[in-house]
């Protein structure tokens, strides 16, 4: 099917887009409006433009730009907090203080220059030390993780074995022996079996769940109950 070529419009056709509730009006400048049937004035959107025209400065050309950086400024100046020209005159958010003139070192451009002069970090680049970060991270994890449970670690003496001396609640594997005798050993290798000193009640255990689970008292003695 060919496209309809659009052309001017008849009058019925246009009685039919518009309804009665909307009307034409003309602006100062002889532009015809279309606008709501209570509406007495408009303007048009070529006069509402010079009502508000845009600021000087987006008017600038490149080369008056350029004029403005040989002058002493930078780029960006109008949106820093405060930039101090090298005459002394302060800038604040591009606006002048003339009460502040003199009272400030002039900005550093060629620090600001430079610093953007710095070359942006590839997506590579920051993964790779994103990933860096990470690893140093799990090191420093694993060095903490190592030094708390040396600090908690009681080497076995004469008095009885090897014990974590800041254990709140243990939990141990009871496990019987080729000799028929049963030992608990924690999930870290501990053995709790001498501290325990109750073959029967490591059996009774072993015979049922297979785990003991100790909890420690206020005088640093353990309960031994058979875990359900």
């Amino acid at each position: 099917m060919a496209k309809r070529k659009l052309g001017k419009l008849s009058e019925r056709e246009l009685s039919i887009i518009k309804d009665s509730s909307t009307k034409s009006l003309y602006c100062k400048c002889g532009r015809l409006v279309w606008v709501d049937s209570a509406t007495e004035i408009v303007s048009c959107w070529k006069c509402t433009t010079t009502l508000a025209p845009p600021e000087a400065r987006l008017l600038k050309t490149k080369e008056e730009l350029q004029q403005e950086l040989d002058n002493g400024y930078t780029k960006g100046w109008r949106l820093m907090g405060q930039f101090v020209h090298r005459d002394g005159t302060v800038y604040e958010l591009g606006v002048e203080k003339p009460e502040l003139k003199g009272t400030l070192e002039p900005t550093d451009i060629e620090a600001i220059r430079n610093k953007r002069k710095k070359p942006r970090k590839t997506i590579r680049e920051k993964n790779l030390e994103e990933e860096k970060k990470m690893e140093q991270l799990a090191n420093i994890h694993e060095e903490a993780k190592l030094e708390k449970k040396i600090s908690n670690y009681t080497p076995p003496t004469e008095d009885g074995p090897a014990i974590s001396t800041n254990r709140e609640k243990i939990i141990a594997q009871v496990i019987q022996n080729e000799d028929g005798k049963y030992s608990a050993i924690a999930g870290d290798g501990f053995d709790f079996t001498a501290l325990i000193n109750n073959q029967p009640k490591l059996k009774y255990v072993f015979n049922n769940s297979k785990k003991v689970s100790g909890k420690r008292n206020a005088d640093g003695t353990y309960t031994w109950r058979g875990c359900k």
